[in-house]
């Protein structure tokens, strides 16, 4: 079943509710019972952000050498440099072409 995104237009509750394709489209919000609708979705392409950002455990760095070192070749991704916070020294994504430019440029490849 597809899953399609809705937001209200009254008090912008939003949701993305499973739906057979054939199914009428949900027309009363379940907050504020107003008007509730689907919105347009960008499923499918390459560019979509993510609503969470994705922190990439693959690439995980532990010295505080090697995050320098990943930060200079790749400066415009985000990554914790706190050793007390515990993503420390992993990379954030926030889109999956984002991800895949950073994992071919470490050196990682897809398999099929």
């Amino acid at each position: 079943m597809p899953l399609y995104p809705y937001k209200c237009d009254e008090c912008a509750h939003t949701s993305e509710e499973f739906q057979h394709i054939r199914d009428e489209p949900l027309t009363e919000c379940p907050v504020c019972k107003s008007a509730y609708k689907r919105t347009i979705t960008t499923f499918g392409t390459g560019n979509k952000l993510f609503k969470k950002p994705i922190e990439m455990m693959s690439i995980a760095l532990e010295e505080p050498g090697e995050i320098r070192e990943f930060q200079r070749r790749n400066p415009d991704v985000k990554i914790e440099t706190d050793a007390a916070h515990p993503l420390y020294g992993i990379p954030i994504a926030h889109s999956r072409e984002e991800k895949m430019r950073i994992l071919r440029a470490e050196g990682f490849q897809e398999k099929s």
